[in-house]
């Protein structure tokens, strides 16, 4: 616990309370893209705020996660506590040091908060979508630690790998805040189809795409139109959204838009496409049957992902 934060975050005794099977899934997701807020644990969960936040403290005061005030009219963040590092280790046989724990002062970032709100959303749809039976998420610190952290080193935000009936597709989400040059990021993308275009992997995945989230239409449109026009960036290669537009219900089959430019040159046309199989179709009990893969578990990054240009 960091010295001189509120007393609410400060573990209490826990008593009898034992830590719930469904608080051990919050608590590897929280492990994998931490740090995460209040509201996308319960997000993840499907829980209410209220319940959520009780499991919350639950984990607290059993001294598996941190917790940290980012502003008065804010959520909490949380991260992993050693304590959950030791826990999730035994639950899945791995070694405690697999788990990172982030220390210091936390806050989280617009661009965390949006990419973490981005995958939290497919992890929720892949829980519900019959075409997906298991789904893996890998978020930049542990992308950047397996290509041992070089600088030049061309790491997307985050991968989501999806498992389905029909094979596997890994895709490279990257969220836009309105900030980089757009054709520093059609530069980037080129990069990224030239990495598969001589069939490196991405986390040990062979056939992949792009999504990247965007927080306006006008956004969308300027990068569409800039990406559209680069002759090195194929079509097909990368869907956009706008970050409103996404609901965890239909992230998998609406919101995605691919680009093309007409015979002008100077307009862009935008197709809704979906870019995952079979998402339409949804579990009709909704139940909780998707199988989580731990991150890490299907193969690490080539070695020439980590050479494509910097970030």
């Amino acid at each position: 616990m960091n010295h001189g934060t509120p007393k609410r975050c400060a573990p209490q005794n826990p008593g009898q309370r034992e830590a719930q099977p469904r608080d051990l899934v919050g608590l590897a997701w929280l492990a994998r893209a931490q740090p995460i807020t209040t509201g996308q644990f319960c997000r993840y969960l499907g829980m209410s705020r209220p319940v959520g936040w009780r499991a919350l403290r639950r984990l607290r005061d059993l001294g598996l996660v941190e917790v940290h005030v980012t502003g008065m009219e804010q959520d909490n963040a949380y991260t992993l506590a050693a304590g959950g590092a030791r826990l999730l280790a035994r639950v899945h046989g791995r070694a405690s040091g697999d788990y990172r724990l982030l220390r210091g002062p936390v806050s989280v970032n617009a661009h965390h908060r949006a990419v973490v709100d981005v995958a939290t959303g497919l992890a929720c749809a892949s829980m519900q979508a019959t075409s997906v039976h298991a789904a893996e998420f890998t978020f930049e610190a542990e992308l950047r630690r397996r290509v041992h952290n070089a600088k030049d080193a061309l790491v997307p935000d985050a991968v989501a790998v999806l498992h389905y009936d029909v094979g596997t597709i890994a895709y490279a989400i990257e969220i836009d805040l309105g900030e980089e040059n757009p054709s520093l990021l059609s530069r980037k993308f080129a990069a990224l189809h030239e990495l598969r275009r001589v069939e490196v992997p991405l986390v040990g995945v062979a056939d992949w795409r792009v999504l990247v989230v965007v927080p306006t239409e006008r956004r969308l449109h300027r990068l569409a139109l800039g990406c559209a026009a680069d002759a090195r960036v194929p079509p097909g290669l990368v869907s956009f959204a706008v970050s409103g537009d996404l609901e965890d219900a239909t992230i998998l089959d609406q919101g995605w838009w691919e680009a093309s430019v007409d015979a002008s040159g100077k307009h862009v046309d935008l197709t809704m496409v979906s870019p995952f199989r079979g998402a339409r179709a949804t579990r009709s009990d909704g139940s909780n049957s998707l199988t989580m893969v731990a991150s890490g578990s299907s193969g690490d990054l080539a070695d020439r992902f980590g050479t494509g240009g910097a970030r």
